[in-house]
């Protein structure tokens, strides 16, 4: 009896056929990102599980180089605007000075008309002056 189902196992084995399946996975998740980069980091530890800390690291050396650049111009740009209010204060100066001026001689008798439109068109080239000094500080 032990020869027969040894003989029978023996041939049930050698007889036997390899069976292939597929592990499918019950959810399926892809990861992007709006930006490219090199993957610094990535923690392992806690793939396949409900995330507690950050997952990866792409490298940002090349966004921080520019944020640094970036707040550099920003405060350049806030010491020229500085200094443009401070050259548009003197130049309203000059123009109130100037039309004053202006204003005291046009009405007198011993001026000539020359000089007179001298102190106009000198006024008003200092207000041409203040002009595009105004529109560059609104730009």
């Amino acid at each position: 009896m032990k020869y027969i189902l040894s003989i029978a196992l023996l041939l049930s084995v050698a007889k036997a056929d390899p069976y292939y399946a597929k592990a499918e996975p019950l959810e399926e998740f892809t990861i992007t990102s709006s930006v490219s980069g090199l993957i610094t980091y990535v923690n392992r530890a806690s793939e396949g599980s409900v995330l507690s800390a950050q997952l990866l690291q792409v490298d940002d050396a090349l966004e921080r180089k520019e944020l640094a650049m970036v707040q550099k111009k920003i405060a350049l740009l806030k010491q020229s605007l500085a200094l443009k209010h401070q050259l548009e204060k003197n130049y309203k100066e000059i123009v109130k000075r100037k039309r004053e001026n202006y204003e005291n001689i046009k009405d007198l008798n011993t001026k000539s008309k020359v000089e007179k439109d001298r102190t106009f068109f000198d006024l008003m080239g200092s207000e041409n002056q203040l002009i595009p000094l105004s529109e560059a500080i609104v730009n």
